[in-house]
């Protein structure tokens, strides 16, 4: 690992529980020491999206950092059952989908499936921890919409919320006057 990134990341996730799921075990490995040298001491790994699920639900990790390509589940569906309203407050973890393909409908399918950020393969440490940084300070917010949580920005909640004339609290004194006449 370069130098730098050592420097720069020793500690910084300190306080971050991770899941990681990939079905490679080298780059599980690898994740493994790339994390541990940015300072992460909470850390889980799963080599399917089934595990990953199940460790997801059984303690609710700060970010999830998950494969595209594995079976029997791939790293999409892992990513659509977790976003699901029935995942509680796992379905509002961040994710970061990481994978060699970066043509640009797979980064949008990540997206789309839920991922808050993408790193492609091989995963060099400086984009990585460059990803989480991004991502934990990321003012994006989980919205329920149909039977899924989908991240939107402040100003999208601001623009879906609707306009409501406030309500007249004061009545006239003749309104007064025909309420109290009985």
């Amino acid at each position: 690992m370069p130098k730098s990134v050592e420097r720069s990341g020793s500690a910084v996730l300190a306080d971050v529980s991770i899941v990681a799921v990939d079905d490679n075990a080298n780059t599980r490995r690898m994740l493994k020491e790339l994390l541990l040298a940015f300072g992460a001491r909470d850390l889980r790994f799963a080599a399917d999206g089934e595990t990953a699920l199940s460790m997801i639900h059984g303690r609710t990790p700060d970010m999830v950092l998950c494969d595209w390509h594995m079976e029997p589940m791939d790293g999409i569906a892992l990513l659509c059952q977790l976003r699901h309203k029935d995942s509680g407050l796992a379905a509002r973890t961040p994710a970061i989908m990481l994978t060699a393909h970066t043509k640009p409908e797979v980064v949008k399918a990540s997206m789309d499936a839920g991922a808050n950020h993408f790193v492609a393969k091989p995963i060099v440490p400086a984009n990585l921890l460059k990803r989480i940084q991004w991502v934990r300070s990321d003012e994006r917010v989980f919205a329920l919409e149909g039977d899924r949580y989908v991240l939107r920005s402040p100003a999208e909640l601001a623009a879906r919320q609707p306009v409501t004339q406030p309500s007249v609290a004061v009545q006239s004194a003749e309104a007064q006057e025909e309420v109290w006449e009985i």
